[in-house]
C-alpha cells in the first residue's frame, strides 16, 4: 500500500483490516460458487475456465493505494465483501463520503 494524503494511523489500520477481510471473503465466495459448479460438457468446461479467470481478476483488484481507498471500500461494500460496520472506525469525513456513495 502506498501511503498518501491525510490518512491517520487509525484510518490506515481500518483499511488494512478491511483488505484482509475482503480478500478472505472474496476467496470464500469464489470457492462456494465453484464447488456448486457441475461440468457435463466441454462448453461448460470453457465457461468454468472463464469464471475462474474472472475470479482471478477480482482477486488481483484486492489491494489498496490510499489515493483510491475510499472508492475501493465503497465497491467492496456494494459487492457484499465488506460491511459498513467494519469500517465504522474511519474518520467521520471519510466514512461520510463512503456512505454517500453506497
Amino acid at each position: 500500500m502506498r501511503m498518501s494524503g491525510n490518512w491517520t494511523d487509525k484510518d490506515k489500520s481500518v483499511v488494512k483490516n478491511a483488505v484482509a477481510r475482503v480478500s478472505k471473503r472474496a476467496s470464500e465466495d469464489a470457492l462456494k460458487k465453484f464447488r456448486a459448479y457441475h461440468v457435463d460438457s466441454v462448453d461448460q468446461l470453457w465457461k468454468l475456465e472463464q469464471e475462474i479467470r474472472n475470479w482471478r481478476r477480482d482477486q488481483q483488484t484486492i489491494y489498496v493505494q490510499y489515493d483510491d481507498a475510499e472508492r475501493r471500500l465503497t465497491e467492496w461494500i456494494r459487492r457484499g465483501w465488506l460491511k459498513i460496520s467494519e469500517i465504522s472506525n474511519l474518520s467521520d469525513d471519510r466514512l461520510g463520503r463512503i456512505k454517500k456513495k453506497i
